[in-house]
């Protein structure tokens, strides 16, 4: 509320420049036209995201030996439950074991 009650019937707005999306964030800017009974006032703030921890879930591998070898396999499940696909992120898996016993994946 305002000195005329409503401030979009008096002409005024306020917009904000660029969203961040990924971490660490920045600095967001904003902007205030005062219209017809407010002077414009436009700054900056700080925009601060920390890194989320995410959900790895790695599956070892137990069996028979099988042609083309053995490996893990693991999903990585993000904080809005999103398997990650839209992030720069990865899940990579070390070589796999060829022959019987096996031994560490990584």
């Amino acid at each position: 509320m305002g000195v005329a009650g409503d401030l979009s019937a008096t002409g005024s707005s306020l917009t904000f420049g660029a969203s961040f999306t990924n971490a660490p964030g920045g600095t967001g800017s904003w902007n205030f036209e005062g219209g017809t009974n407010y002077l414009d006032e436009s700054g900056t703030a700080a925009v601060t995201i920390a890194q989320a921890d995410a959900n790895v879930s790695i599956t070892p591998y137990s069996g028979t030996l099988r042609c083309g070898g053995a490996h893990l396999t693991g999903t990585v499940v993000g904080v809005a439950g999103d398997m990650l696909r839209c992030q720069r992120s990865s899940l990579t898996f070390g070589a796999s074991s060829p022959n019987g016993p096996g031994g560490t994946g990584h």
